[in-house]
């Protein structure tokens, strides 16, 4: 049980620095006009959110970002 607790607690510890770190991150993505890049993942199989049409994307989602 003392085993178990340890490495929840080390495994939480890891995990929350690694997620601070990365939060402090300088990444300095800007694109041709100057304006900030932001990567976005998204699926494109759920019409009418987001799907491929004629080999473009396109929906209600890909319309908002």
């Amino acid at each position: 049980m003392f085993k178990m607790r340890k490495l929840l607690f080390l495994l939480g510890t890891v995990g929350l620095l690694s997620m601070s770190l990365v939060g402090c991150s300088n990444n300095n993505d800007k694109s041709a006009d100057g304006a900030e890049k932001v990567s976005v993942a998204a699926l494109n199989n759920y019409p009418p959110l987001i799907f491929k049409q004629d080999g473009k994307l396109t929906g209600f989602e890909y319309d908002l970002l």
